[in-house]
C-alpha cells in the first residue's frame, strides 16, 4: 500500500503561509487541493495531485490553469448539493485511499467564516476518523504518537492530539505561547515534559476547563503526554507569517507523482507520490525528542495554582 506522508491539504480558506512553510513539497508528499484552495497552491508554485470538491468556489479560468500546470490531475467531482463540506468528503478520501496515511497539514482552514473554521477544527474528532487512525497507530506499535493533524495559519498552529501517546514540540528560537484546550468530556494524565513555565504532572482536564490556557514553552521544546481523550493544541509562534513564493522552483518542473493502481471512486486519472512511513516505538513513561536535541532539564515549574498570571 502507498503511503503518502506528509499529506498537504489547502482549504478555501484564508491563506497565510508560516515563515517555517517549505518551499516545496518532497517526493513522497500527496498535495490536495479542495475546491477554491487550488489558488493557493497556483499562488506557491506547488503541483497538485488531486483536486476534491464541488468547483462551486473554483473560477473556471483558475480550474483551466490547474489542468494545465498538472498534466497528472486526479479530479474527484461532487455534487452541489450534498449532506457534507468538501473537507469531510477530503478526509473521507483519503481514510479509504491510504487508511495508513502519515502526517497531515491543513492551511486555508482557519479565519474567515467561524462557522467553517469550527466545524474544520472538530471534524478530524469525528469517531469515523478517529477509529482508523488508532487502528494505523496500534499496527505500528506507536507511542510516540503525532497529531491526528495539525492546522497551520501564519503565527498559529493547531495541534489534534489523542491519547494515549507523547507529542513532542520541536525546539525553536524564542517563547511560544501553548493552550491546552479539552475537546473530549474529559483527558485524562496530561503531562507536560521540557521547557514550560508552568507544569503538568498527570493531571485531569475537563472540557471547559481553563487551567491550560496559555502557558509558555521556551527555546528547547517539550513534550506533551495524552493517557487518554482528545486534546486540541495551539501554538502561537514568534516567528512572523512567510513570504508566497512567486516563482515555481525549478525542482518542480519535473515533479511528477509515481503511479499506483486505482480503485473505483468519481475521480479521472488517479496518480499519487508513495513512501513508507516510519515506525516509531517508545516507552509510555519516556518520551523522545529529536535525537541531535534533546528537552533540556529544567527546574520545578511552578503550577498554576501556586503562579497565578493576570486574566
Amino acid at each position: 500500500m502507498i503511503v503518502p506522508d506528509p499529506i498537504f491539504i489547502f482549504l478555501n480558506g484564508d491563506f497565510n503561509p508560516p515563515a517555517d512553510m517549505t518551499p516545496f513539497p518532497s517526493p513522497s508528499s500527496l498535495v490536495i487541493a479542495v475546491d477554491g484552495g487550488a489558488a493557493h497552491c497556483l499562488k506557491l508554485g506547488w503541483p497538485i495531485h488531486v483536486l476534491i470538491g464541488d468547483m462551486d468556489s473554483l473560477a473556471k479560468a483558475t480550474l483551466k490553469k490547474v489542468k494545465k500546470a498538472n498534466k497528472d490531475l486526479e479530479i474527484v467531482l461532487y455534487n452541489i448539493d450534498k449532506d457534507q463540506t468538501d473537507f469531510d468528503l477530503t478526509l473521507e478520501y483519503i481514510i479509504k485511499k491510504y487508511p495508513n496515511f502519515g502526517r497531515i497539514e491543513v492551511y486555508g482552514s482557519l479565519g474567515g467564516r467561524w462557522d467553517m473554521t469550527v466545524s474544520n477544527l472538530l471534524l478530524p474528532y469525528s469517531e469515523r476518523y478517529l477509529t482508523p487512525i488508532r487502528n494505523s497507530r496500534l499496527s505500528k506499535g506507536q507511542t510516540l504518537a503525532p497529531p491526528i493533524m495539525t492546522f497551520r495559519d501564519g503565527y498559529w498552529s493547531v495541534l489534534l492530539l489523542t491519547g494515549p501517546g507523547w507529542t513532542v514540540l520541536n525546539p525553536m528560537p524564542g517563547t511560544r505561547r501553548v493552550s491546552l484546550i479539552p475537546i473530549s468530556p474529559r483527558v485524562n494524565r496530561v503531562r507536560l515534559s521540557g521547557d514550560f513555565k508552568y507544569a503538568l504532572n498527570d493531571e485531569d482536564l475537563q472540557v471547559g476547563m481553563t487551567k491550560g490556557i496559555s502557558n509558555e514553552l521556551g527555546p528547547e521544546g517539550g513534550s506533551v503526554f495524552i493517557g487518554s481523550g482528545q486534546l486540541m493544541v495551539t501554538v502561537s509562534h514568534v516567528l512572523v507569517p512567510g513570504p508566497v513564493f512567486k516563482k515555481t522552483p525549478e525542482v518542480l518542473l519535473g515533479f511528477k507523482a509515481p503511479a499506483t493502481k486505482s480503485s473505483k471512486s468519481p475521480a479521472t486519472t488517479k496518480k499519487a507520490p508513495s513512501a513508507k512511513s516510519p515506525t516509531k516505538k517508545a516507552s509510555e513513561d519516556s518520551p523522545k525528542t529529536a535525537a541531535k536535541t534533546p528537552v533540556k532539564a529544567v527546574p520545578k515549574a511552578p503550577t498554576k495554582s501556586s503562579a497565578k498570571k493576570p486574566g
